[in-house]
């Protein structure tokens, strides 16, 4: 559509003898003007009198403000509200016609706005780390993105040599391979528990059940400082053996290492209980998490989240009522956040689970929970100092079975779910993500029908540019990690 007020000496095109303009030069929806709405820029591409900006589909576009450039003296307006570029709230979830008009001239010109869905975007085979005979060791991996350079790295266990001790090894995806970061096998031998962490200035912590320990499979910190691998504090920090199956690592805003593990040392204080310590650069201090229920027998799938000033501690229960529970460790202090909870009141069986957080500090909870003898995700939301109780977020997700799986938002707060699907005879990696718009999740998408890259461990995350990463180990031998990235592809539409 075209409307134009024109005087005597002006052409089609805004120019004339006197050379007046009105025109828009430049638009798009900019993150700093819509705090709470938009986490990402996204600017607008003019053709003509058209302007086309692509927003995701969750992005709730009746609360926008559009930040524009004008030609000097012109005035934007839509009916007879006077538009000011990165103030004016409006809804653009329809087209917008705005006009321009030239103050002087009293020429004017109609922009039409429309909001389209980005292009599509598809999990792409990107890299491939592979094993040389006998040097993986374990299907199990740990991958995080560094908070500087916005890359991912893997920590994984390999032989060393013709020895059959398994240790660490690390490497760093550089955007087009894997490189390998310091000496080879650079630990002692490895039990099991491994797990990966940056602080803020992106320096690398590994956490291990150590197996070298004066006691076999007390934990270990380990840190990278540039040319060396070293122990942070003390090997074997706690006197008594872990459970290698699970154990969480995370570092606070200040530096402060916080570790999460279950006791295995029988007759020993910590004994299947929950237990954390915690590192600030003059010694170990540990203890089991307090006030927890004496009904809890046993804990396992510990996940461990820094989030402002604060680390989150997630950990399933086993025993009368366990379920989930919620943690928050700030400078040394424990507070319970939810007790028996996060989970449906009809399961009978629950598995592993994952944390993430939307930049208001909106917790996400995945759950994996059996009820009714179906297999169940669960996502739910929780944010601290607001809600009373988790809320569940949409509606479950069906599987078949409780393999490896994990969670992720993106830039823009859409929830990802990564999964394995099959027997162990073909095990399939899946992923689902939540529509905001039609309030419901996506069917499944498949990345790899590969049954030797089916993974024993999952990772997934979003860079600061919304760059989706996908990561999975194969669980046949010889192992190799295989690396995805969520890629713009073309239109199948004309």
């Amino acid at each position: 559509m075209f409307m134009a007020a024109c005087v005597s000496d002006k052409s089609v095109d805004g120019r004339g003898s006197g050379d007046y303009k009105a025109e828009i030069t430049s638009f798009g929806f900019y993150a700093e003007d819509n705090a709470g709405v938009l986490v990402l820029d996204y600017e607008g591409e003019i053709t003509g009198r058209d302007i086309v900006v692509a927003l995701p589909e969750s992005v709730d576009k009746t609360q926008l403000k559009a930040r524009f450039t004008v030609s000097d003296g012109d005035i934007v307006s839509v009916g007879d509200e006077i538009f000011e570029s990165g103030s004016t709230v409006y809804d653009y979830s329809s087209p917008v016609d705005m006009l321009v008009s030239d103050s002087e001239s009293k020429y004017a010109q109609v922009f039409s706005v429309n909001i389209t869905k980005p292009v599509n975007k598809v999990w792409t085979h990107v890299g491939t780390l592979k094993a040389e005979e006998n040097e993986f060791t374990r299907s199990d991996f740990k991958m995080k993105l560094n908070p500087v350079d916005q890359l991912p790295y893997l920590v994984y266990c390999v032989t060393e040599t013709a020895s059959d001790e398994d240790k660490l090894a690390f490497a760093k995806w550089d955007g087009s391979e894997f490189v390998r970061i310091g000496e080879e096998a650079f630990s002692t031998e490895v039990g099991g528990a491994v797990d990966l962490e940056f602080d803020t200035k992106g320096t690398p912590f590994v956490l291990y059940a150590d197996r070298g320990a004066s006691v076999s499979n007390a934990p270990t910190v380990m840190t990278y400082d540039g040319s060396a691998w070293k122990v942070v504090g003390t090997s074997g920090f706690i006197p008594y053996a872990v459970n290698t199956s699970h154990g969480a690592l995370a570092v606070d805003a200040t530096g402060r290492i916080v570790v999460v593990t279950t006791g295995n040392g029988r007759n020993t204080e910590y004994y299947r209980l929950a237990t954390l310590s915690s590192y600030s650069g003059s010694g170990w201090t540990s203890g089991v998490i307090p006030n927890r229920p004496t009904t809890y027998t046993s804990t396992y799938y510990q996940k461990a989240r820094r989030f402002g000033e604060s680390v989150y501690i997630g950990v399933a229960n086993v025993g009368t009522g366990g379920f989930y529970s919620l943690y928050k460790w700030t400078n040394g202090s424990v507070s319970t956040l939810v007790e028996s909870g996060l989970t449906n009141s009809s399961a009978t069986n629950w598995n592993d689970l994952a944390i993430d957080f939307a930049d208001d500090g909106t917790m996400y909870f995945l759950s994996s929970q059996q009820v009714d003898g179906a297999y169940l995700f669960q996502v739910y939301t929780y944010k601290d100092g607001e809600d009373s109780a988790p809320r569940p977020f949409g509606a479950s997700v069906p599987t078949t079975r409780f393999g490896a799986h994990t969670m992720a938002l993106d830039r823009d707060g859409v929830p990802y779910i990564v999964y394995t699907l099959g027997s162990s005879g073909a095990r399939y990696l899946q992923v689902v993500s939540y529509d905001r718009e039609q309030r419901k999740w996506l069917d499944p998408v498949t990345v790899d029908v590969d049954n030797e890259i089916a993974s024993e461990g999952l990772f997934i995350a979003f860079d600061d540019e919304n760059v989706g990463y996908l990561g999975a180990m194969g669980y046949v031998k010889p192992y190799e990690f295989r690396l995805y990235k969520l890629l713009e592809v073309e239109s199948d539409t004309e």
